[in-house]
């Protein structure tokens, strides 16, 4: 495999999209293959004072196409404190 993920500086798009996270890390790889680190701010909207952080992985992959469009969307997330937020 001559195509290794290799960290990058995150684009703008991808930040505008994301605003609701922190992003700690982007990485690219070969194919379109994008990967982000973040945590996210959890509340419920009758106790939004009782916020939880919660710790996450999308990996999306890319179209090869004009104009570039997000093909598929994978998401992981926690360990998340469930009864905070649910």
């Amino acid at each position: 495999m001559t195509d290794n993920a290799q960290a990058t500086a995150v684009p703008g798009w991808v930040l505008k999209f994301m605003d609701a996270i922190d992003t700690l890390e982007f990485w690219t790889a070969g194919d379109g293959v994008r990967l982000l680190r973040g945590e996210a701010t959890i509340a419920r909207k009758r106790e939004p004072d009782q916020a939880v952080r919660a710790p996450f992985m999308h990996i999306f992959y890319l179209d090869q196409e004009e104009p570039v469009r997000i093909r598929t969307l994978r998401i992981t997330a926690g360990p998340l404190q469930t009864d905070a937020v649910m």
